[in-house]
């Protein structure tokens, strides 16, 4: 029996660490990107800025703690595009004011109204 050749085997690609193969980070065409690790003292603005060079950006959610109002130092950027999503997700391990960023796609959310919170308590049993 001859042996294969190369060729005839399929090539499949490797997959980053967000699940899309390698050269096209973003397979999904996904414009959001969760990034992690900024000081607490960001601003908005700040981000913005950073970000700038990627590309425009559509929406900005800071999630503060609910207790002081303080920034968690996590950031939701929704862009324009898929492309300045790429172009953002180059920049995960840079150094944002002596901090690391983690940079990654967003996931998208359950449904609100949904979850187990959301549900009645079940009836308490007999006995």
């Amino acid at each position: 029996m001859a042996p294969m050749e190369d060729d005839a085997q399929p090539k499949t690609p490797a997959k980053a660490a967000n699940g899309a193969a390698d050269g096209d980070a973003n397979a999904d065409g996904n414009n959001k990107i969760f990034a992690s690790g900024f000081p607490y003292e960001t601003t908005r603005e700040q981000i913005e800025e950073y970000f700038a060079e990627c590309g425009a950006i559509k929406d900005l959610s800071m999630p503060t703690w609910p207790d002081s109002g303080k920034f968690k130092g996590l950031a939701f950027i929704d862009f324009e595009d898929a492309e300045s999503a790429n172009k953002a997700l180059e920049k995960d391990g840079a150094d944002f004011g002596g901090r690391y960023l983690k940079i990654s796609l967003s996931t998208k959310q359950s449904t609100p109204g949904k979850g187990p919170r959301d549900q009645a308590p079940s009836a308490k049993p007999d006995g």
